[in-house]
C-alpha cells in the first residue's frame, strides 16, 4: 500500500499518516526564528520574478549595479549574489520533521527556512517542495541509498536532502551550491539537528562538508570530484534542481564529473517540466549514454476519500546513472 502524505500549499506542516508497515509518515512542528540573514553578497540592485508557467520559472529583468570590468572573476562573484538577493530581508521559521525508521525507530532533523512559498524566485534560502518528496524517498528506500562511500547534494538550499542523506548513512556528506550563504544555512541546520536528533541518533556535523559549485565550471567539478568521478562520490542527490532547460548541460556536466561510474543521481522534482525540457534530459542522457529511470510520478491533487486517504504527495522521482 502507497504511503499517503497532508501537506500544506506553502510546505510548512506535514502530516505522512502511517499506511502500514513498512510505509512512513512525516510530521512538522515549527517554532519561528526572528532576525536577519547576513548581507547580499554582491552589488546587486532589484530582480523581477516572474510567474511559474507551465512548471517553468520566468525570471524578468534584473537591475543590478554592476560596473563594467573585464574581470571575469568579479562579473562572477557579483552574479552569485542574486541567490541571495531579498534574502537578507526575509523572516525564516525553524521547523522539526520527523521521520519513522520502522521498528520503532525514527530520525528528526531541523530545517530553518524562508517562512513563505519560494514562487518563481530562483533562490536556495526557502525550502522547495521537492525536499519532503526526496527526504521520505530516502527513507523508505534506506537499505538503497545508505550504504553510499560518499555522497553529495548538488544545489541544497536549506540543505534538507542533505541532512536525510547524511542520517541514513555513515558516509561523508558534501553540500553543495553557488551560494555561500545557503551553504551557511546549511552547516546552520546541520547543527540544529544534531540538537535535536533523539536517543541513539548519531550526530552527523563531523561527516558533513560544505562547498561552492558553479555548474559547469570545470575547476569546481575538478576540486570536488577529480574532474572523471574520481572523488569518490557514489551518490548525488537534488531536488528541484531544474527550472529551465538552459540549465540541464551544465548541470549533467557537472554531475557527470563529480560523480563515480556505477554512481546514481536521485534527482525529485515538484513540478512538471515543459516538453522543451523533457527533451534537451533525453538529449543529454543519450550524449553522455546515461540511464534514465522514472521511480515515481504523480501529480493528481487527490487520491481517494476515507479510510485514513488524503491527498498525495506530488511530484517525480528518477534516477540517472551512468552506462
Amino acid at each position: 500500500m502507497a504511503s499517503i502524505i497532508t501537506q500544506s500549499p506553502i510546505n510548512k506542516n506535514y502530516d505522512l499518516e502511517d499506511a502500514g508497515e513498512g510505509n512512513t509518515h512525516l510530521t512538522s512542528s515549527e517554532g519561528g526564528v526572528g532576525g536577519v540573514v547576513e548581507g547580499v553578497v554582491g552589488r546587486v540592485g532589484e530582480v523581477d520574478c516572474g510567474e511559474i508557467d507551465d512548471g517553468q520559472v520566468d525570471v524578468g529583468e534584473v537591475d543590478a549595479d554592476v560596473s563594467d570590468s573585464d574581470d571575469s572573476d568579479s562579473d562572477d562573484s557579483d552574479m552569485d549574489g542574486l541567490g541571495f538577493m531579498f534574502d537578507n530581508l526575509q523572516a525564516t521559521k525553524s521547523s522539526t520533521y520527523t521521520l519513522p525508521m520502522g521498528r520503532g525507530e525514527e530520525i528528526t532533523l531541523s530545517i530553518e527556512a524562508i517562512d513563505d512559498n519560494p514562487g518563481a524566485c530562483i533562490s536556495g534560502h526557502y525550502l522547495w517542495p521537492a525536499s519532503t518528496l526526496m527526504a521520505k524517498h530516502l527513507v523508505e528506500n534506506r537499505d538503497v541509498y545508505g550504504p553510499y562511500r560518499r555522497a553529495l547534494e548538488v544545489g541544497s538550499g536549506s540543505g534538507m536532502g542533505g541532512i536525510v542523506t547524511a542520517l541514513i548513512g555513515k558516509g561523508e556528506v558534501v553540500m553543495t551550491d553557488h551560494d555561500h550563504g545557503v551553504l551557511k544555512r546549511c552547516e546552520t541546520n546541520v547543527g540544529m539537528t544534531d540538537k535535536v536528533g533523539g536517543e541513539g541518533q548519531e550526530e552527523i556535523k563531523g561527516r558533513c562538508k560544505y562547498e561552492e559549485v558553479r555548474w559547469g565550471n570545470k575547476e569546481d567539478i575538478e576540486r570536488i570530484g577529480g574532474g572523471g568521478g574520481g572523488g569518490g562520490i557514489d551518490l548525488v542527490v537534488g531536488a528541484d534542481v531544474i527550472y529551465s532547460s538552459e540549465i540541464v548541460g551544465i548541470l549533467y556536466d557537472t554531475v557527470g564529473g563529480i560523480m563515480e561510474e556505477e554512481g546514481t543521481f536521485l534527482m525529485a522534482q515538484s513540478f512538471v517540466y515543459d516538453e522543451d525540457t523533457e527533451r534537451e534530459i533525453d538529449k543529454q542522457c543519450e550524449k553522455r549514454g546515461w540511464k534514465r529511470e522514472v521511480l515515481f510520478e504523480n501529480w493528481e491533487e487527490h487520491v481517494g476519500e476515507g479510510d485514513g486517504d488524503g491527498e498525495r504527495e506530488r511530484g517525480k522521482i528518477q534516477t540517472f546513472k551512468k552506462g
